[in-house]
């Protein structure tokens, strides 16, 4: 029996490793926001497998709250099968979230050595108060065709939402500084929250800034 699986309300897209969970921590700070997070991977990655079907059915990360801006992040490789799930992308609200393509080439590769240096304990996304496992040495040389790669995808991603009637573009440069992100700067806060339909609400942020 297939899952039940509910349209969520707004998806923020992106590449992976370009501040989608840290934004969506933020936004789901916000007392009327219920996040998915990546329901879509999620859902993608059952295919039979009984014990991971049992723990997501537990969890439900399928399912909406009623009442509630129900937010899930989507990258952009699983766009195709969220419109199988919920129809055509004109029926959502998108927040498309860019960040420089040498910056996410380079989270990446750290993400992929750090696993290869801590195996199962290594993490991608770690609490504000949570002290992070050393990052492994990261190739150089590598990043710059990964970035190119990127910057290719970012581009062919924004000019389909070009046309949508519902997207708003952010960058991830805009609401991260050098240091950790302590809460959404008050104005790019008021332009997403007014997007999706909600009044204006501090935003603060519980996960650490990773990658460079």
């Amino acid at each position: 029996m297939p899952l039940k699986f509910d349209k969520p309300y707004a998806i923020i897209v992106g590449h992976p490793r370009s501040g989608t969970h840290l934004l969506e921590s933020c936004l789901a700070c916000h007392p009327k926001v219920h996040k998915r997070s990546e329901c879509v991977l999620r859902y993608k990655q059952l295919d039979g497998k009984t014990k991971l079907s049992a723990e997501l059915r537990k969890k439900t990360p399928f399912i909406n709250h009623p009442g509630y801006v129900n937010l899930a992040i989507v990258m952009y490789a699983e766009l195709p099968l969220l419109e199988q799930l919920c129809g055509p992308l004109a029926g959502f609200k998108i927040i498309h979230l860019l960040r420089d393509p040498l910056a996410v080439a380079r989270s990446y590769a750290q993400w992929e050595a750090n696993k290869a240096l801590h195996g199962k304990k290594a993490r991608a996304h770690y609490k504000t108060a949570e002290t992070p496992l050393p990052n492994a040495p990261v190739p150089e040389k590598s990043l710059r065709t990964l970035a190119n790669k990127v910057k290719k995808l970012q581009t062919e991603h924004a000019e389909i939402l070009a046309s949508h009637p519902a997207t708003l573009t952010v960058h991830y440069e805009d609401f991260t500084q050098n240091e950790q992100v302590a809460e959404l700067p008050a104005d790019f806060a008021d332009e997403i929250l007014k997007f999706i339909g909600l009044r204006p609400h501090r935003l603060a942020c519980d996960l650490r800034k990773t990658g460079s």
